[in-house]
C-alpha cells in the first residue's frame, strides 16, 4: 500500500514563543492533540531539537526555557532603559527618583557625600518582564524547535507512525540537542535513546549537545530576587547606619588613614553576614549540594546505564524503541556501550571544561548590583567627585563580576566535597557559605572606601579580577571557542545548501525502516538516494543514478505491519515546499506581531 503524504507533513518545528505562551501550558500536559500539531510548521531547517522527560514538572522545564530563550533580550533591553535613565540622572531631569537620603563617606581628609538614587528600580523591572516574556517581542527573530507532541501527530496513528519513523530526520536536520536535564532524564529510555542517536548521526566531531540543568536557571532567578531586594535594604538602611553623617563623623575622628578602609570591610562583613545572608545561606548551600550531587549521579547514571533499568512514559513504546536501537547500533549492547562509554566520555569532558555555574549565570543574578552601583557613579560624576568616582567604578564592577562570583565558585567546589549531609553539616555549610559572600561582599567595599589610596585600592580590585580569572577563565574561553565554532558550521552548512541549489541536481533519500539497516531501492522508477541510516552516510551510504525522479512525498507501507518502510522527496519538491513553508512561516510571524500591537 502506498499512501501520499501532505508536504506540511515532511520537517516540522514549532516557535519558541508558542511553547512558552500560557506560562507553559503545551510543556506542561503529556498528552498531544490536533491543537498542539497545529503549532508546528514546515521548516527548512530545526534550530534547536528539545530532548527531556515527560516525567519533570512543566513549570520547571517552562522557567528553564524562558531564561534560556530571552536572557539576552532582557539584559539588552534593561541596560538600554537604564542608559536612558543615567542620562537622564546626569542631566537633572531624574530629581523625582533620587531618595531623600545622602551617603557620607570618611576619606583620608574629608567625608565625601552624595545622594541616593532609584534608577536602578526601572531596569530590574524591565529585566524580569523580558525574561518572562521576551519571546513575545514583535519582529524578534524566533528559534524553532522540535518537541515531539507538537511536530509529531499525536491522534492519527498513521501520521504518528510516519512522524516516529523521521526522527532520524528530525535528529540529523536539528543544529543542536537541548537537554532539559534533571536527574531522571537518564532513566528514560526515549531520552537516552535521542541522545545517543543525535551523537550517532551527528558524529562526535559535528554534534553540538547542550545539557541546561533545569536547577541552575531557578537558582540564577532566585538570586536576581534575592539582590534586588537586598538592594533595595543596603539603599535604605545604609544611609541611616553605616553611611549616615554621625558614622562618618566618628570614623574620621578615631580612626586615622587607611585603617577607616580596614573598619569599612570588618563591618560591612559583620552587616552582611548577619543581617543579610545566614539565613539565606542555608537555603543556598543545600541548593548548591543538592545541584553538585546532580552532576555526580549525571555520571554515574551514563555509567551505569542498562536499557532494561531505563522506562518508558508508555511501556508500548518500549518494543519500537530497542527496535529501532538494534537497527541503528546492532544489538542492545553496542546501544548500553555507546552511552556507557562513548557519550559518557563526552559529558566527563564537558562536566571537566565547565563550571558548575557559568559566570554568565553567576552575573545575571547579580544584576541589580550592576544598576545600583552605576547610578551612583552617575551621580557622583554629577557632582564632579572625580576621586570617590574612580573607587565607586571600582566597587561596582568588583560587586557585579566578581565577588559573589568568586564566592559562588568557592561555594560549590566545597559542596562538591563535602561529605553527606546531616543536619549540623547543613547548617555549618550554610554559615560557611553566608561568611563567603558577606566577605567577598565586604572586600569589594573595601576596594570603595576612599580612605583607601588608590596605589592600593586598584591592586586590590585587579586582584580580585585575577582570582576570579583563574576561578573561571579556563570555562569562558571555552566557551568563546564553541561561539566562533557554532557560527563556522553553520556558514558551512549554509554554503553547502547553496551549492546543492545551485548545482540543479535531484535526488531522493530514503529513510529506513524498522524492519532492515539498509535501504532497498523503489521498484516504481525514479532516481534513489540509498543510505544506511544506522550509519553514518558519508561512510556507508550508496548512491545509485537511475531515470528522472517523481515530484512527490511518498510512503511505501510493508503489507504486515503498516508502517512507512520507505518515506522520500526529490530535491526539486523539497526545495518547493522550503519556498511554502516561508511563507507560512512569514506570514504567522505577521499575524502573531499583528495580535501583539492589537492587545497593546
Amino acid at each position: 500500500m502506498v499512501a501520499a503524504l501532505s508536504n506540511a507533513e515532511l520537517l516540522r518545528a514549532v516557535r519558541m514563543r508558542h511553547l512558552l505562551r500560557g506560562f507553559g501550558k503545551v510543556l506542561s500536559e503529556k498528552e498531544g492533540c490536533e491543537r498542539t500539531f497545529d503549532l508546528s510548521r514546515p521548516v527548512r531547517a530545526i534550530g534547536i531539537f528539545l530532548s527531556h522527560s515527560w516525567s519533570t514538572p512543566g513549570w520547571f522545564k517552562t522557567v528553564a526555557l524562558m531564561y534560556y530563550a530571552n536572557v539576552n533580550r532582557a539584559l539588552f533591553c534593561s541596560f538600554f532603559v537604564a542608559t536612558i535613565f543615567w542620562g537622564l540622572e546626569i542631566a537633572g531631569v531624574t530629581e523625582s527618583l533620587m531618595t531623600w537620603q545622602t551617603f557620607y563617606m570618611p576619606g583620608a581628609d574629608r567625608i565625601f557625600t552624595w545622594s541616593g538614587s532609584y534608577t536602578y528600580a526601572p531596569p530590574c523591572l524591565v529585566f524580569f518582564v523580558v525574561l518572562m516574556f521576551g519571546q513575545e517581542i514583535p519582529f524578534v527573530p524566533q528559534s524553532h524547535c522540535f518537541l515531539d507532541k507538537c511536530c509529531i501527530h499525536q491522534t492519527d496513528p498513521e501520521k504518528k507512525n510516519a512522524g516516529i519513523q523521521l526522527l532520524g530526520t528530525f535528529l540529523q536536520s536539528s543544529n543542536k540537542l537541548v537537554i532539559l536535564w534533571q536527574p531522571e532524564y537518564l532513566t528514560r529510555l526515549w531520552c537516552v535513546y535521542e541522545l545517543a542517536a543525535f551523537r550517532h548521526i551527528k558524529g562526535s566531531a559535528n554534534s553540538i549537545i547542550e545539557f541546561l540543568p533545569l536547577k541552575l536557571p531557578m537558582l540564577t532567578i532566585g538570586l536576581f530576587f534575592f539582590h534586588t531586594a537586598a538592594t533595595t535594604m543596603l539603599e535604605l538602611t545604609f544611609p541611616l547606619v553605616l553611611c549616615s553623617e554621625w558614622h562618618a563623623e566618628i570614623v574620621s575622628e578615631h580612626l586615622p588613614g587607611v585603617s577607616k578602609a580596614f573598619y569599612f570591610w570588618f563591618i560591612m562583613w559583620f552587616s552582611l553576614f548577619i543581617g543579610v545572608y545566614l539565613i539565606v545561606g542555608y537555603f543556598l548551600w543545600n541548593f548548591v549540594k543538592s545541584h553538585m550531587d546532580d552532576r555526580r549521579t549525571l555520571l554515574e547514571q551514563l555509567r551505569n546505564f542498562k536499557v532494561s533499568n531505563a522506562h518508558c512514559l508508555y511501556e508500548s513504546d518500549r518494543a519500537f524503541v530497542e527496535g529501532q536501537i538494534r537497527q541503528w547500533f546492532g544489538t542492545l549492547d553496542n546501544f548500553e556501550k555507546e552511552v556507557q562509554v562513548e557519550v559518557g566520555n563526552m559529558v566527563a569532558k564537558q562536566l571537566a571544561e565547565k563550571e558548575a555555574m557559568p559566570w554568565g549565570m553567576i552575573f545575571v543574578g547579580a544584576i541589580s548590583h550592576v544598576f545600583f552601583a552605576t547610578a551612583h557613579v552617575v551621580e557622583l560624576y554629577r557632582r564632579q567627585e572625580w576621586y570617590m568616582m574612580i573607587h565607586m567604578i571600582m566597587f561596582d564592577i568588583g560587586l557585579s563580576c566578581f565577588s559573589d562570583a568568586i564566592a559562588m565558585s568557592i561555594g560549590l567546589r566545597l559542596a562538591e566535597s563535602a561529605p553527606t549531609q546531616t543536619p549540623f553539616q547543613k547548617v555549618k555549610g550554610g554559615l560557611i557559605i553566608a561568611a563567603l559572600f558577606a566577605c567577598t561582599t565586604g572586600f569589594a567595599g573595601f576596594t570603595m572606601s576612599p580612605a583607601l589610596p588608590l596605589y592600593v585600592a586598584i591592586p586590590c580590585f585587579c586582584l580580585s579580577g585575577l582570582l576570579t580569572y583563574v576561578l573561571f577563565g579556563t570555562a569562558l574561553l571555552k566557551k568563546t571557542q564553541e561561539l566562533k565554532d557554532q557560527v563556522k558550521l553553520r556558514r558551512l552548512s549554509r554554503s553547502s545548501s547553496t551549492n546543492s541549489e545551485k548545482s540543479g541536481t535531484s535526488s531522493r533519500q530514503t529513510i529506513p525502516s524498522e524492519k532492515d539497516g539498509v535501504t532497498n531501492a523503489s521498484t516504481n522508477g525514479g532516481a534513489s538516494l540509498e543510505v544506511n541510516a544506522g550509519n553514518d552516510p558519508a561512510k556507508t551510504g550508496k548512491v545509485e543514478e537511475t531515470a528522472p525522479p517523481k515530484v512527490s512525498l511518498n510512503a511505501e507501507y510493508d503489507g504486515q505491519t503498516g508502517l512507512p518502510q520507505h518515506i522520500y522527496m526529490d530535491s526539486t519538491a523539497f526545495q518547493q515546499v522550503n519556498r511554502d513553508a516561508e511563507r507560512a512561516e512569514l506570514k504567522d510571524q505577521l499575524v502573531d506581531d499583528a495580535k501583539f500591537f492589537s492587545m497593546v
